[in-house]
């Protein structure tokens, strides 16, 4: 006789916690940084992944898909900048080549204090970070975990006890700010500020059980 089989236990599913999600972006925004750290971060990105800061293409279209689309945007803005605090730049255009493109930066984008452009590729400076935090960042660290939480708000998470600490690793490896030991890059320490959890307060507030309802939706 056949011995029927037990269902496996499903591990469950988080996604960050929709009021964390906007309360991250209202910090993001209170910092009044300037609207191309978005694309800063991009380039910060493809460097880690390429291992080098020179000769970077500029993926900016896939970038803004993955961290910046939201599905209840308007329909000719369909991003959303964390960094910028009027309301009216909140929503960004489709046509991001206006504000990256290298005939679109010209000599005034802040952009240009990180970064030179050659044969339609990008070179991070030396130590770019300083003048990122000064040029970019307004002269303020970024809240870390406000920015890894808005930039993760889409993703699921099946670690049966998420924390807070996980979420701001993942955004450290994703984003090239682990040197080989594991310990926060020059960069990373620069040019933002460490989350210190409060006491008594518990990770798993910042999370919730999967739904279909997108984070900024309710």
């Amino acid at each position: 006789m056949n011995t029927p089989s037990l269902p496996q236990a499903v591990q469950p599913l988080f996604v960050l916690n929709p009021s964390k999600v906007k309360d991250s972006l209202e910090v993001l925004r209170n910092i009044k940084a300037h609207s191309t750290l978005a694309g800063y971060l991009c380039l910060q990105r493809t460097a880690a992944q390429l291992g080098k800061l020179t000769g970077l293409p500029f993926h900016y279209n896939e970038f803004f898909k993955e961290f910046l689309a939201l599905g209840d945007a308007p329909e000719n803005r369909p991003y959303i900048n964390p960094f910028v605090a009027a309301d009216t730049k909140l929503w960004i255009s489709g046509n991001l080549a206006g504000s990256y493109a290298p005939s679109s930066l010209r000599g005034v984008s802040p952009l240009l204090q990180v970064l030179t452009i050659s044969d339609g590729l990008y070179n991070l400076n030396p130590q770019h970070w300083i003048a990122a935090r000064q040029y970019l960042a307004a002269g303020r660290q970024i809240p870390v975990l406000p920015l890894a939480v808005f930039l993760y708000r889409d993703r699921g998470i099946t670690s049966a006890t998420p924390t807070v600490g996980s979420l701001i690793r993942a955004f450290q490896q994703e984003f090239g700010y682990l040197e080989n030991d594991g310990s926060p890059t020059e960069a990373y320490k620069v040019l933002y500020a460490d989350y210190t959890p409060e006491e008594g307060s518990d990770s798993l507030d910042w999370f919730t059980t999967f739904t279909t309802t997108h984070p900024l939706e309710q």
